[in-house]
């Protein structure tokens, strides 16, 4: 089995879901902070420009 990684620009459908997992996992240390809010979050990084 191998591993693909994928820059997140080149698959913007799967913000939702990376919103999702990192709400799950770390939504605790941000309590005030909601799903909706990261899946905006993780929009705003979508760049080639340079460092998301």
């Amino acid at each position: 089995m191998q591993m693909e990684i994928v820059r997140l620009i080149d698959k913007p459908e799967a913000i939702a879901q990376v919103a999702a997992w990192y709400h799950e996992e770390w939504g605790h240390l941000g309590a005030n902070r909601t799903q909706a809010e990261l899946t905006h979050t993780l929009s705003q990084y979508l760049q080639l420009s340079g460092i998301p």
